[in-house]
């Protein structure tokens, strides 16, 4: 393995990693500041969700899913794009997909993102003009292929794998 094969590699193991434990993170948050005292590690690593779901999410509360009496640190569409990622993640660290050089075209990603992008951009237009009020559970749902495709795809990006 070359040099930058080698530093792909640790990119995309680092990407995975990273996408499969803020997934993790997010839904374990509520329990975690709420089980465990401020002076402990643990809860300021769900505090911290809490803080960096502030600048990513809008944080409605009505639009959230609840643990345990506690919101999670980001609305329900964006726990479906985290979650999404991160059970691409897991599949992709588990199928050892940083080994295969196989990649998808350009176009070919482009038109994954774009189809993968439908079921969240109809959902956000549907609410936007009243359409329909979908709820938290569809919310999550379309959003799952987005976050899932956005990983694979930039998981090929830092292989060097799309041709």
């Amino acid at each position: 393995m070359s040099g930058s094969e080698s530093i792909r590699v640790r990119l995309l193991v680092g990407l995975l990693s990273g996408a499969l434990l803020w997934a993790v993170v997010l839904i374990s948050a509520p329990i975690i500041t709420t089980d465990y005292a401020s002076t402990s590690p643990l809860f300021t690593v769900g505090a911290a969700a809490y803080v960096v779901g502030t600048i990513v999410c809008h944080q409605q509360a009505d639009r959230s899913f609840r643990l345990f009496e506690t919101t999670l640190p980001v609305c329900a569409r964006c726990t479906g794009l985290y979650v999404g990622a991160g059970i691409v993640a897991l599949m992709m660290l588990m199928l050892g997909a940083f080994r295969d050089q196989r990649g998808c075209r350009w176009k070919d990603a482009r038109t994954l993102l774009v189809v993968s992008a439908l079921p969240t951009v109809v959902s956000i237009l549907g609410e936007t003009f009243g359409v329909v009020d979908p709820g938290n559970l569809i919310r999550a749902f379309v959003g799952l292929p987005l976050g899932g495709t956005a990983l694979f795809v930039t998981g090929d990006v830092l292989r060097g794998a799309l041709s």
